[in-house]
């Protein structure tokens, strides 16, 4: 549990969501649903679901759209992303990659 409080919606806060995010995926570095991605980020942060919901949604959306993470439910001729119970997400490669810093080729990623 993260031993310092940030406030939703502030600056601080989204940066702990991504920096939650961003663990998530190195640990989990396969697909994953967005509701276990979700359930990570709650318990790293200590916060209840209704105060980050919409944080964790607003980053992951920003993940995928910025080619960090691919997502089952992006439609690429729309430009539109689709959240369900269903979506499975994945870490890009090269964010693998710049997340443990490898020195190879990446064959890993």
């Amino acid at each position: 549990m993260n031993s310092v409080i940030h406030f939703p919606g502030t600056p601080e806060f989204r940066v702990a969501v991504l920096t939650a995010v961003l663990n998530h995926a190195a640990n989990v570095p396969g697909p994953t649903s967005v509701l276990t991605l979700q359930k990570s980020v709650l318990a790293s942060l200590g916060v209840p679901e209704e105060q980050a919901a919409l944080e964790i949604t607003t980053a992951v959306s920003l993940l995928v759209f910025s080619n960090l993470f691919t997502s089952s439910n992006r439609n690429e001729a729309s430009g539109t992303l689709t959240i369900g119970a269903a979506t499975e997400i994945a870490p890009n490669p090269a964010l693998l990659h710049f997340i443990w810093d490898d020195a190879d080729d990446g064959e890993d990623c």
